[in-house]
């Protein structure tokens, strides 16, 4: 798998960029843009085979690691004391501007495709409704944006992909006639009551341990990272495992990780974080 062709030419471009990511920086040219177009450029020159040799499974594993990742770092820098006094704004955009969102998708999807099945109208307009703010993310991570927006476009960043999910796999469900398998409403309340639960408890169990461990000097540096990446994606195959939303676990197991680990949390994000900035756009 790692000596496929698309692998080596992400390989060398990370390489290539890397080089000149400095000088970039005092341009309007940023890493997603190139990656972004070197890709659309690479994909008139492969041929078909080369392409189905990229195999699902592979994937979406490295998919899925990448968003525990960004979720996870994105939400340890959280301050859960002032995201409680200004929960307002951060409820207001999940619970009213997302829905608003995915049903005004959905109604200009039935205006521009009247022909085209419902179900797959909306399950376009679903998909594209979550914001992703990791393309914004030098306005997000700027001290000159006040406290109480960067930390509502993370929140909502952060977890309108889990709230957008459920609705999602019901489409997929309706389009592929298997609409009587399931209990919906069980489905969806599972998601996001068990996600953000099971999240909370790996987050602030895990922390607490990090944090004895190394106060007591047992614990070196490069485990506590390492455990910290542990921390994230026990976190999202425990919540997986109950049926919950792994993606919404990661992120409240790195708030609350944030919260009990402050320091921990801290170093691990000065380690992924560069990577977030370069390439998880």
């Amino acid at each position: 798998m790692l000596e496929h062709p698309i692998f080596l030419f992400t390989l060398t471009l990370i390489l290539f960029f890397g080089l000149f990511s400095k000088a970039s920086e005092r341009t309007m040219l940023t890493a997603p843009m190139v990656f972004v177009t070197a890709g659309v450029i690479l994909s008139f020159f492969l041929s078909d085979e080369v392409k189905r040799n990229v195999t699902a499974p592979w994937v979406k594993i490295v998919a899925e690691l990448t968003l525990i990742l960004v979720l996870f770092v994105d939400s340890s820098t959280l301050d859960l004391k002032a995201l409680m006094k200004e929960r307002q704004l951060p409820i207001r955009l999940l619970l009213i501007g997302l829905p608003l969102t995915m049903v005004a998708g959905i109604l200009v999807a039935v205006g521009m495709f009247p022909k085209e099945d419902i179900w797959l109208l909306a399950m376009m307009a679903l998909i594209l409704s979550p914001t992703d703010a990791a393309l914004g993310l030098a306005v997000v991570t700027s001290e000159r944006v006040p406290l109480r927006i960067r930390q509502t476009i993370n929140v909502e960043s952060g977890l309108n992909d889990g709230i957008a999910l459920p609705p999602i796999l019901v489409c997929i469900a309706m389009l592929s006639g298997d609409e009587s398998s399931t209990n919906w409403g069980i489905f969806t309340l599972q998601q996001f009551v068990f996600g953000p639960a099971a999240g909370a408890l790996v987050g602030w169990g895990g922390g607490k341990l990090l944090e004895e461990a190394s106060r007591r000097g047992w614990m070196n540096e490069t485990f506590q990272r390492l455990a910290s990446l542990s921390i994230a994606v026990l976190a999202f195959a425990g919540a997986e495992l109950i049926h919950g939303n792994g993606f919404i676990a990661a992120f409240f197991s790195g708030m609350f990780l944030g919260t009990t680990a402050k320091s921990i949390a801290n170093e691990f994000t000065d380690l992924v974080r560069p990577w977030g900035k370069s390439l998880f756009c």
